[in-house]
């Protein structure tokens, strides 16, 4: 009779026992996947952090671009102005050809807008890529240089139809710095603002992370306090 009291205490025991390990597993296992739903959560924050650093080398390179654009807008506008007083001092005779021939000068050095293009069209964000006057200054641009390839040898600026054409053209490519750098204002603010939305994703991102980590915690903490309940509470190590 005692015997199989002991039987029956100690099967008694042995599902108890298993039960408790039933239960850590579950809790363990929740836990578990609490955390790898967290870890999406630290990825997702890795890939924004991704595009974060893809907007500061675009404000990096916009800033040089705006530089660039500044300069020359700057010398184009002051050469066009010493090209405007050397006019009204020159003799009747030579005036419109010198004047050409400072206009053809300016526009020689606009060589920068070959570059510029290639390095707008990199953007990631094209919202500000007004295709008419893109294509418009660039347009004018690939005109020159095919003009002043085909005429560089010669004297074109004897000429009151090329004197006419250098000296639009020329202005045309000196006001397009100007537009362009209120452009690339436009795109370095709209980059701040996107800037700004995804460190506030991060954040969000990040509360929803530091959430589900204490939940695992206080889970692993409440398992482990019933287990140890359950334990004082069983028959193993009881006397009886």
């Amino acid at each position: 009779m005692i015997i199989d009291l002991k039987k029956k205490n100690k099967k008694k025991q042995s599902t108890k026992l298993i039960f408790i390990i039933q239960v850590f597993m579950v809790f363990l296992l929740s836990s578990g996947l609490l955390a790898l739903y967290g870890l999406q959560y630290e990825k997702k924050i890795s890939n924004i952090y991704e595009k974060i650093d893809k907007i500061d080398k675009e404000k990096k390179i916009l800033q040089t671009l705006k530089g660039a654009l500044s300069f020359h807008y700057g010398d184009g506008t002051n050469s066009i102005l010493i090209a405007n007083d050397h006019y009204l001092l020159e003799a009747d005779k030579d005036k419109e050809i010198n004047y050409c021939i400072r206009h053809w000068e300016i526009s020689r050095y606009s060589t920068f807008y070959e570059y510029f293009f290639s390095q707008y069209k990199k953007f990631s964000n094209q919202e500000f890529y007004n295709q008419t006057l893109f294509k418009k200054t660039q347009k004018n641009y690939d005109s020159f240089l095919s003009w002043h390839k085909k005429y560089k040898r010669t004297k074109p600026c004897q000429n009151e139809e090329h004197r006419e054409f250098v000296v639009k053209t020329t202005k045309d490519l000196v006001d397009g710095y100007y537009y362009f750098i209120t452009n690339l204002d436009k795109v370095l603010n709209d980059l701040y603002l996107s800037e700004d939305i995804l460190f506030d994703e991060i954040k969000k991102t990040s509360n929803k992370a530091s959430n589900i980590y204490i939940t695992t915690f206080l889970i692993l903490l409440l398992s482990t306090t019933l287990i140890i309940l359950a334990d004082v509470r069983s028959n193993r190590g009881n006397d009886d």
